[in-house]
């Protein structure tokens, strides 16, 4: 991993996680993940996994070149109210987020 986000209200940005399995790894709610650069990831740009919660903020971020997702999130259940805004990169998204990406 290049970043891993674990509980509640972090606030991730403005970093550079290229080169990795995945760039930044996302659990847990109302986390705020804005403004990165995930590049040449292995694996997945920035995702939301299956343990992710809700009320996340993923806004204004760059991603390419990774070679399964770019932007990928992946709760369980239900839709979550995660919003993905104004990023770079294909998305991969469940269908339920808020925003546009």
């Amino acid at each position: 991993m290049g970043i891993e986000v674990n509980g509640l209200d972090n606030d991730v940005r403005n970093n550079v996680a290229s080169h990795n399995t995945i760039g930044i790894l996302v659990r847990g709610s109302e986390n705020s993940i804005r403004s990165n650069t995930a590049n040449d990831n292995s694996e997945t740009g920035i995702m939301l996994t299956e343990d992710a919660g809700t009320d996340n903020r993923i806004r204004g971020n760059r991603t390419r070149r990774n070679l399964r997702y770019d932007l990928a999130d992946f709760p369980p259940g239900l839709c979550t109210t995660n919003i993905w805004m104004d990023n770079r990169g294909p998305l991969q998204l469940d269908g339920c987020e808020a925003g546009t990406r």
